[in-house]
């Protein structure tokens, strides 16, 4: 018998896992190894995978879960698997029987074996999950209890009849095609997968890298699909599904069928990174602020295959927002390394650490730090990058613009800080920009029914960045209406500006219109917080301090909040020709704030259009350009 790996793609959802391994015991073909390809570290996987018994063996294949990277781990199980023939399904589908008897029964070297599945409604998936011990039972019902099926909101219930090829009725199979792969119900030949050099890593998406472009590459090869519908049957469990917005993958695939690139360059095989040259071992380091931009980062990092380090301030570091990256990255949590007195120590502490592991690029999350500079004088050697916050502070003070000279690449946090980059420094080259907007999953508008309308502050309480007086005016006359509008105020009230602010709400009674915290809260909170939000408020007026520092040479992370979780920002006209701003934000002038935080409706809409420039894909490249390797 030849020889089967069949990979199962997973992401933590154990329960389906388990249901799907033991409907496999029941197969006619027995001779297959399971390759469980789990793209990300989910400890209860490995805590059941590890006790499970299986007639058959499992290979368990992880890797760090640093967002949607399934084509990686699909090309990982390709790697590690012993099978002559692949099979690919996915962990929520459960299989019929003869499920793999057919897939090798049609195994050709010049075809790919391709077929569908039936989408069970809620109440036969939770019958498959109750009693998959029963297999063959459950699939006589499937095909019986038709009526009942359409009830539940079964879909493609055609895929669910089994015909066999030798009965009377075996040539509806044969007159059944497929004109793409579906990735949950496939199979190759092995070197069918290396001719094309596997799945391709350049999505970093779901949709359409996994499936639809094989089949497009496969095709302008020569290989044929060869259809196994009503044979090579499957039952998808339901579960709520999370769409995604395809045009970022449409626009990827769009460019590589133009250049008919058959063969992928970054699949089973890597084509050299072209932003590296040698071996990259990068130090990122944060003293005292914006840890918020670091998971951004290292996503995209690790994306690139670079190793990385990171030097953290340990009052900076959050489970939430950091934790998953704790086996992807070596971190070194540093103890008041911003007081003057410790930095003698740091200094030769990262200069041994370089020394150690071979360092050869330095990011200084926040560039302007004298500090930073004394390092760049003294530590050679070394490549450095800097993300620059605030341009205007690297204006007036001599250190800094000559820190800008000697770093190698800069960084800013939009478009509109690296134009006023290049206006204050034109003479400076390998400048670019990012937005910090990804983390260890994918933020997604919250469905909120609630008729209540929540209006989010993110931030410190600082009368110099925020201009809380609208706020307040506007929440008496919001109380006084009986409206249902509440302020969610994020920042740290136990300082001086926080206190003031909770003692003017209590004084005007104003405590059933706000939330606020008397502490940080940990970013698992501050992000359902988000989540849920309808608005995000980053009270500017002309009366706070930096406020044409945010128009022109600094950015608001209430921005990032904003376009990472698709939210709308209310903020004043002269913000209105800001990049990917202006099409999600109600906009005020100084006379009218009151009056529109008064008329707020609930808000579900968000434009999209800027996806495809703001997509992962296109944010780590920009990001990437700025590195330099000898």
């Amino acid at each position: 018998m030849m020889k089967v790996s069949l990979i199962i793609s997973v992401y933590k959802n154990v329960d389906d896992l388990k249901v799907v391994l033991d409907g496999l015991k029941y197969q006619t073909y027995k001779s297959f190894e399971i390759v469980v390809s789990e793209d990300g570290e989910y400890e209860p996987m490995k805590t059941f995978l590890s006790t499970y018994q299986h007639p058959n063996s499992i290979l368990h294949i992880t890797q760090p879960d640093v967002g949607w990277r399934k084509n990686q781990a699909l090309n990982n199980a390709i790697r590690k698997s012993s099978g002559d023939y692949l099979i690919f399904i996915d962990g929520d589908c459960v299989l019929h029987h003869k499920f793999i008897e057919h897939h090798v029964q049609y195994a050709d070297k010049n075809h790919v074996v391709a077929g569908k599945r039936v989408k069970l409604g809620p109440t036969y998936s939770d019958l498959f999950r109750k009693q998959h011990e029963n297999l063959l039972q459950l699939e006589k019902r499937v095909e019986k209890e038709r009526s009942a099926l359409k009830k539940d909101g079964v879909r493609f219930y055609e895929e669910a009849f089994y015909i066999d090829p030798k009965s009377l009725l075996g040539f509806i199979p044969r007159l059944r095609k497929m004109s793409q792969l579906k990735g949950c119900n496939m199979s190759f030949h092995r070197e069918i997968l290396e001719k094309i050099n596997g799945f391709d890593e350049d999505y970093k998406l779901p949709a359409i890298g996994e499936d639809i472009d094989l089949t497009w590459r496969l095709e302008g090869l020569g290989f044929k699909l060869f259809s196994v519908r009503n044979l090579a049957v499957q039952y998808h469990l339901h579960h709520k599904e999370n769409w995604t917005d395809q045009s970022v993958n449409e626009n990827i695939m769009a460019e590589k069928v133009a250049m008919k690139k058959f063969i992928c360059e970054n699949g089973l095989v890597h084509k050299p990174n072209e932003f590296v040259r040698k071996p990259m071992k990068v130090l990122l380091v944060e003293y005292k602020f914006h840890q918020e931009i670091i998971p951004t980062q290292l996503k995209f990092l690790l994306d690139a295959n670079i190793e990385v380090h990171l030097f953290l301030n340990q009052k900076l570091w959050d489970d939430d927002l950091l934790g998953a990256f704790q086996k992807a990255v070596m971190i070194t949590l540093l103890k008041y390394p911003d007081k003057w007195y410790n930095k003698v120590g740091l200094f030769f502490v990262m200069r041994s650490y370089i020394k150690r592991f071979g360092i050869t690029h330095i990011i200084f999350n926040t560039l302007d730090s004298n500090f930073n500079s004394l390092i760049t004088r003294i530590i050679g050697g070394i490549h450095y990058v800097g993300i620059v916050h605030r341009v205007s502070k690297h204006i007036k003070n001599n250190e800094q613009r000559a820190l800008i000279d000697r770093v190698d690449g800069v960084l800013t946090l939009s478009e509109q800080t690296l134009n006023n980059f290049k206006e204050v420094f034109p003479k400076k080259e390998n400048i670019s920009c990012f937005y910090p907007i990804f983390f260890q999953w994918d933020p997604r508008p919250y469905n909120n029914d609630s008729k209540e309308i929540n209006v989010v502050i993110p931030g410190q309480f600082d009368a110099k960045k925020r201009d809380f007086q609208p706020l307040l005016k506007a929440a008496a006359v919001i109380k006084e209406k009986g409206l249902p509008i509440k302020f969610i105020l994020l920042g740290d009230a136990s300082n001086m500006d926080g206190k003031n602010v909770v003692l003017e709400i209590k004084q005007r009674q104003l405590e059933s219109q706000f939330i606020y915290q008397e502490r940080f809260i940990a970013y698992n909170d501050f992000f359902e917080w988000i989540s849920k939000a309808d608005y995000i408020l980053p009270l500017f007026t002309r009366r706070i301090h930096n406020y044409e520092s945010y128009l022109k040479s600094q950015i608001s992370a209430s921005f990032s909040w904003a376009l990472a979780f698709q939210k709308t920002l209310i903020l004043p006209e002269d913000f209105s020709k800001m990049q990917y701003v202006s099409e999600n934000a109600i906009f005020y002038n100084e006379n009218e704030i009151e009056d529109k935080l008064i008329s707020l409706k609930k808000n579900n809409s968000y434009s999209s259009s800027a996806n495809n420039e703001l997509s992962f894909a296109i944010q780590r490249d920009k990001y990437l350009k700025v590195f330099k390797m000898d």
